[in-house]
């Protein structure tokens, strides 16, 4: 007895790893008797699609129709939603009339060597630089896109751009810095940020004539899929121009959870609460990597592979984060940041290496604000908080560890 369950159990332990490497095949097993009735064949390629072995499964690519909006979310997640609009991310663009503008567009004119370019709002309520450049015609240059608003620490800055007639959107590179109040740009030589004068030419300037394009194009200088949400950027041959869409210029839910068009088909049907499945992960239960990936489809320095990312897509796929290592160098000796604004060297700490740390363990991911281990809000960015929560042993008596006195700036954590 025990040998015939012996063998009857290894006979089916082959069957489930013949059926796990190779799939099932209904025409192993009905010897073409499906063939006269194609609606079963039919079913059960769909339950049971068979498969080349080896054959990699990917999973179905994110189309920009997939995306509804965040309005669509605040039907069911008013409370998150409500945090979220108020946020950096709920603030971080948008096109003029519809974000605040930060800049001066007050009529006084940028004196540069060889050029006059003035900010200035039109009767109609345009906003346009006008463009007077030494032995050239006049140009008057219309903002259709706002990125920024001066939220960043240390003043934050506020970028322009304006839709060329090849269907591209294109970097104006002329900054505003909020705590400054003053416009500044970037110079070719050195990549070095500096206030507009009277001994810049134009033709000084990093990104003059423009030609940094919003979205991802293989061969260009381009914002990649970062400053908005679902940025995607198509060439139309039959047009022979490009074609910029994205569904807004905050950093949308769907940036961070993906689609939610069927989602929200999903959660509408009066079974929701019976399905499985409402075709959307919860982010909070994540793995550690999964985690921070989702904040690095922005928050990370990274080359790309192919364009047309969407959020949703495996970024893998699309972006190499290890690349830029071997070439720009991203990253000073020991892990800090060389770059601008890009928080991927958390992959160094020991924090994350030899714990369990991510992103949202500090940051609110609705709020953005600073937030304790636990959940607790912290008052800002230098709150010690941040790491007590986990080092709970270090708060009793800060002095023995950082040796300098309670209310000094040598006592906090990340001073």
């Amino acid at each position: 007895m025990i040998t015939i369950i012996g063998g009857a159990f290894l006979l089916l332990l082959v069957l489930f790893l013949f059926y796990s490497n190779f799939g099932f095949n209904s025409d192993l097993l009905n010897s073409g008797s499906s063939e006269n009735n194609p609606g079963t064949q039919s079913k059960r390629k769909s339950l049971l699609p068979s498969r080349s072995p080896g054959e990699e499964i990917k999973a179905p690519k994110t189309h920009f129709e997939d995306f509804a909006g965040s309005e669509s979310c605040k039907e069911c997640h008013e409370k998150e939603y409500n945090l979220w609009i108020n946020s950096t991310h709920g603030k971080a663009g948008g096109e003029p009339g519809n974000v605040e503008i930060i800049a001066k567009f007050d009529g006084n004119p940028l004196v540069f060597k060889d050029a006059v370019v003035t900010p200035k709002i039109t009767p109609n309520g345009e906003y346009v630089f006008i463009v007077e450049q030494d032995n050239r015609p006049t140009r008057i240059i219309r903002v259709d896109a706002v990125v920024g608003g001066g939220h960043m620490y240390g003043g934050g800055t506020q970028s322009f751009f304006t839709k060329l007639p090849d269907g591209t959107i294109r970097f104006l590179p002329f900054d505003f810095i909020r705590d400054e109040n003053l416009w500044f740009v970037q110079l070719q030589e050195g990549k070095e940020w500096t206030p507009v004068s009277k001994e810049i030419s134009l033709n000084d300037l990093a990104h003059w004539t423009p030609h940094r394009i919003l979205g991802t194009m293989e061969g260009t200088s381009n914002c990649q899929n970062c400053h908005g949400s679902q940025i995607l950027l198509e060439y139309l041959p039959e047009k022979k121009r490009y074609r910029t869409r994205f569904r807004t210029l905050k950093i949308n839910c769907e940036a961070c959870h993906g689609p939610s068009k069927r989602h929200n088909e999903l959660a509408r049907l009066e079974n929701h609460e019976e399905l499985e499945d409402l075709d959307m992960a919860a982010l909070a239960t994540f793995t550690k990597d999964s985690s921070l990936n989702v904040c690095f489809q922005c928050h990370s320095t990274k080359d790309m592979l192919q364009d047309e990312y969407l959020s949703g897509d495996n970024q893998n796929e699309y972006y190499s984060l290890n690349l830029p290592i071997l070439g720009s160098e991203p990253y000073l000796p020991d892990g800090r940041i060389r770059s601008f604004a890009y928080q991927r060297n958390h992959v160094f700490s020991d924090c994350y290496v030899n714990g369990s740390m991510t992103c949202v363990d500090c940051h609110d991911p609705h709020t953005q604000n600073y937030r304790d281990i636990v959940g607790n809000p912290l008052e800002g960015r230098f709150d010690n908080g941040q790491c007590t929560g986990c080092h709970a042993s270090k708060a009793r008596n800060p002095e023995l560890h950082t040796f300098h006195k309670p209310d000094s700036t040598g006592n906090l954590c990340v001073g």
